[in-house]
């Protein structure tokens, strides 16, 4: 399913929520990436770019396919499985990752609540 606001699945959106926590996770009053608003971030930025575009869905069949060996989606996974699989991206799918990090950081560390929390001007 797509649309002008989103060229990716309901599956890769849900898929990336769990990334970017797993990235950034929620600690002390710090909120997880996901819940500043981090998937749709990258989902607007990378939309603008066939080739982001293109190597985000290559990255998200990766995991998939990581996921698929253990016998579950990688939603479904325990969140140790799921850290296994993207520190794995890390190494053998570079490029991807370093996409998903940089727009990941980028969302996170622009946004006015996270300034607010890490003692910086909003």
């Amino acid at each position: 399913m797509t649309n002008n606001k989103h060229i990716y699945t309901n599956h890769q959106l849900e898929m990336l929520k769990c990334i970017v926590d797993c990235l950034i996770p929620a600690k002390g009053p710090m909120p997880s990436a996901a819940t500043v608003g981090t998937v749709e971030f990258i989902s607007a930025a990378t939309i603008k770019s066939p080739q982001s575009s293109r190597l985000m869905i290559e990255g998200f069949t990766q995991i998939d396919i990581m996921a698929q060996k253990q016998g579950l989606a990688y939603v479904n996974l325990t969140k140790e499985n799921q850290k296994e699989i993207i520190q794995s991206i890390e190494s053998n799918h570079t490029e991807f990752f370093k996409l998903l990090l940089k727009e990941t950081y980028n969302c996170y560390y622009t946004n006015p609540s996270v300034l607010k929390l890490i003692g910086l001007p909003g």
